[in-house]
């Protein structure tokens, strides 16, 4: 996949969506340390664009959650702490929750083909460990997909949001190595929910599977501390 300035604008994006993407894919990735001082004039050099471009490309992640601001001192990369993760995915359980809820009141056909579509490819996926950073990218469409049907544009767009900032913690997982549990049973589950049109069910599924995940990701971000930049 071209991951390129000049790749991303050949589908139609704009230069600033295009640092956007490669911005907060490569937070995501774990190539800028969490809790570090952002050079503006390194990710101009590295993505062969405007400062103006890059300072825009930062307020967006901001919102986002990925990067903090500094007053007059510019931008950091956002910590990573077990108060941090343990926020994310608790809010997480309650939002995710209400979205499936409204996405099983507002059911169609083609939402649940879409549901049991990104389930398959979950789980194609999952039997391959070495495969793990499309797992997290298959991972989040799938519980993306369970929260589509909400009417809510607000409601899956901060989800969406939530799932970016969780991911980095996915990422250092695979960083140390460690390969997720088996999911696909939980999974499973509460895709059988969602197709016996169970909600109670679906709900308290997906709340019990983001549970563990939290434990696991808690685990991780204790194992992990986040260093400040070095002397300069």
């Amino acid at each position: 996949m071209d991951v390129s300035v000049a790749g991303i604008r050949s589908v139609g994006k704009s230069p600033l969506q295009a640092v956007v993407r490669l911005l907060r894919d490569a937070i995501l990735r774990g190539e800028f340390a969490p809790d570090t001082k952002v050079r503006i004039e390194d990710l101009r050099a590295r993505y062969g664009t405007s400062l103006g471009t890059v300072r825009e490309a930062l307020s967006c992640l901001l919102a986002e959650g990925l990067v903090v601001e500094e007053g007059q001192k510019g931008f950091r990369i956002a910590s990573m702490s077990v108060a941090d993760i343990t926020d994310i995915m608790t809010t997480r359980s309650v939002l995710e929750s209400h979205a499936l809820t409204y996405s099983m009141q507002h059911t169609s056909v083609d939402w649940e083909a879409g549901v049991v579509a990104s389930l398959h490819l979950l789980n194609r996926i999952e039997r391959d460990s070495a495969a793990f950073g499309e797992w997290l990218a298959a991972n989040r469409a799938f519980h993306l997909a369970l929260c589509s049907g909400c009417p809510s544009p607000r409601l899956r767009d901060f989800l969406v949001s939530l799932f970016h900032q969780s991911q980095r913690y996915g990422h250092r997982l695979l960083s140390r190595g460690v390969v997720p549990r088996h999911l696909s049973d939980e999974h499973d589950q509460i895709v059988r929910a969602v197709l016996a049109g169970d909600v109670d069910l679906a709900v308290s599924c997906l709340k019990s599977h983001i549970e563990q995940v939290k434990g696991e990701l808690v685990e991780i971000a204790a194992l992990s501390p986040t260093p400040r930049d070095p002397p300069e």
